[in-house]
């Protein structure tokens, strides 16, 4: 699994400049389904000071709404793991798509 910036911060793999700027987001694409599904219901319903520490984002307001998508990406790509293995393919690939158009929504500094 990928260390956090500050994990990598506390290291002293980064700076504190770099760090200022910095997300706890993780690599959804590398997260198991039980990973997924403990996202969704961690920030389905984000708060403001849990969507800040995740995100990196200052404003609370912006940090909640980029959480809330986070969110529903995750729980897209937990439907297409699912839909793979019952061998819905159709059903798979429109999650997939789905997840691809809330990844392109993302700010840059969250993207993995």
């Amino acid at each position: 699994m990928k260390k956090t910036k500050y994990e990598l911060y506390l290291a002293g793999i980064i700076s504190e400049s770099q760090y200022e700027f910095a997300n706890n987001v993780p690599n959804m694409d590398s997260m198991t389904q039980d990973q997924l599904l403990g996202f969704v219901a961690m920030y389905k319903n984000p708060r403001p000071e849990e969507s800040m520490n995740l995100t990196g984002i200052k404003n609370p307001e912006d940090a909640m709404d980029v959480a809330r998508l986070l969110s529903f990406y995750a729980s897209n790509k937990k439907k297409a793991m699912e839909d793979r293995l019952k061998g819905d393919m159709n059903s798979a690939l429109a999650h997939e798509e789905e997840c691809e158009r809330i990844y392109e929504r993302l700010p840059d500094e969250v993207k993995w």
